[in-house]
């Protein structure tokens, strides 16, 4: 927080009057401790872990910074939040409150929610309450503080009616017999790879570049055929072999508009087929973008397969999910899906080394323990007997 701006302690609460009549999960206004720190009360008339009780959280709300990290929201880490009851008719006076010492509690997915689920009873709860937070500090400034304005759609549809049109296109992009056309400007100036091609020495020869999966040509050195009488007029023809059609088109897509639309029940779209073609062509946004999609989505009867079968390919996604899995191991364990990798280790490339590691994790050996140190180094076998 700036230095000239004044701190001060905040409250916000809200009157739900005739308390019997809500229903379900509700959420307050959206209301802000600074210009895009942004939070909404969480109440729940009947929690799911006691029914007898009343739920109440405080749900941050990720800012542009904070919804695509996969870490802490270190911007949360000053506050503390008082969750608190009232009874409206007496408004003066506190019937229950609750402390949340919010540092390191924020990140994504589940973590972004925090308080209790135990609250209060609510056979005891007034006609009318009082739900509310006070924050230890809320920012003042000198200058008004206007909402971020989003590119308008109008804008959006333009960029992305312009990708796959040939008469505006100097790039052919081939993906397993189909093609796509689009603009190397666009290319260059949002992947670090292709910003690479078209800048670098290939730029200015007659070179073929192949890497392991594909081919890539300086239009030039390419003669006109029957299969393809236009392919001279492209600056440069992209062949991508071990990416869907699909998959390509969602990254251009990206490119051209900066959204991205995940399908998990579509392979081709599903965020981990995005992570893996974003890690390849270096497009850092869009990586940053799937990985928080994914690390979101991770939960105890997904982690085990997520680790085994994909994540251990990129060090930062597999020391994420390492870590979920260990945290949370006794109830990963007793998942299908973990069940599963134990009795196929021959399916899982990476098993023993997947296993020792999480065995180093979960049982740390002593300094002085030799027998420990030979655990550490234990074989397949043992290692799969063990957990």
């Amino acid at each position: 927080m700036a230095e000239n701006n004044i701190i001060a302690k905040g409250c916000f609460e809200f009157t739900l009057n005739d308390i019997s009549k809500v229903e379900g999960k509700i959420y307050s206004p959206i209301f802000s401790t600074a210009a895009d720190i942004l939070w909404q009360l969480v109440f729940k008339p009947c929690s799911t872990a006691d029914p007898e009780f009343c739920s109440m959280y405080l749900y941050a709300i990720p800012n542009s910074r904070e919804q695509y990290s996969t870490g802490i929201w270190e911007e949360r880490n000053p506050y503390i939040a008082e969750l608190f009851l009232k009874d409206a008719s007496e408004p003066i006076v506190i019937i229950k409150q609750k402390t949340l010492e919010l540092k390191d509690k924020y990140s994504l997915g589940e973590r972004s929610v925090r308080g209790y689920s135990r609250f209060f009873k609510n056979a005891d709860l007034p006609h009318d309450v009082i739900i509310g937070v006070t924050l230890n500090q809320v920012e003042f400034k000198h200058t008004i503080t206007r909402p971020t304005q989003n590119p308008p759609s109008e804008l959006i549809n333009a960029w992305a009616s312009s990708l796959d049109q040939i008469e505006v296109a100097d790039v052919k992009i081939s993906v397993k017999e189909k093609s796509i056309f689009c603009n190397s400007y666009i290319l260059r100036n949002r992947s670090d790879y292709f910003r690479a091609i078209f800048e670098g020495e290939w730029a200015e020869s007659n070179n073929v570049m192949i890497d392991r999966h594909g081919t890539i040509e300086n239009s030039s050195s390419r003669e006109s055929s029957a299969d393809s009488p236009t392919d001279s007029q492209f600056k440069a023809v992209i062949e991508i072999q071990d990416f869907d059609h699909d998959t390509v088109l969602a990254m251009l897509q990206f490119f051209y508009t900066d959204q991205i639309g995940f399908e998990v029940n579509k392979p081709q779209k599903s965020p981990i087929a995005l992570f893996a073609i974003a890690d390849k062509y270096l497009v850092k946004d869009l990586r940053q973008r799937a990985k928080a999609k994914l690390c979101k989505d991770l939960n105890i009867n997904t982690a085990a397969e997520f680790l085994f079968r994909e994540a251990w390919k990129w060090d930062d996604l597999k020391t994420h999910t390492m870590n979920y899995v260990q945290e949370n191991f006794e109830d990963v364990r007793g998942t299908p899906g973990y069940e599963n990798i134990m009795k196929n280790l021959a399916f899982y490339p990476q098993a023993s080394e997947l296993l020792a590691e999480l065995l180093a994790k979960l049982v740390p050996p002593k300094k002085s323990d030799s027998a420990a140190k030979k655990r550490k180094s234990t074989t397949l076998g043992l290692s799969a007997e063990i957990f």
